[in-house]
């Protein structure tokens, strides 16, 4: 099946290593919703493709999952705040230490 997509998402799985792509409205979902540290079940089938390595490390190949399905599991990911913004008690001056 030849595929020419207006949109095209790719993500890589950091527990596996494996490489999943969306494409057309999936892939824009995706691309809105899916973020760094998100638990999602992909359904989809197995592509390998194979491609030339940069500065002639030869051919090799891939394996990624083309998504027909994504469920996005449990809450997003929190924000974190930025480090600056978190304030620390002043430093006590000489004279106000008891001893």
């Amino acid at each position: 099946m030849n595929h020419s997509p207006t949109s095209r998402a790719r993500s890589r799985s950091a527990s596996s290593g494996t490489t999943s792509v969306a494409f057309g409205k999936l892939a824009e979902t995706c691309n809105q919703y899916l973020k760094k540290g998100r638990q999602v079940y992909i359904e989809g089938r197995l592509r390998t493709r194979e491609f030339e390595a940069k500065n002639n490390g030869g051919k090799r190949q891939r394996t990624e999952i083309v998504a027909s399905r994504v469920q996005f599991l449990g809450a997003p990911p929190v924000e974190r705040s930025d480090a600056s913004a978190v304030e620390e008690p002043p430093i006590p001056q000489a004279e106000d230490v008891p001893f």
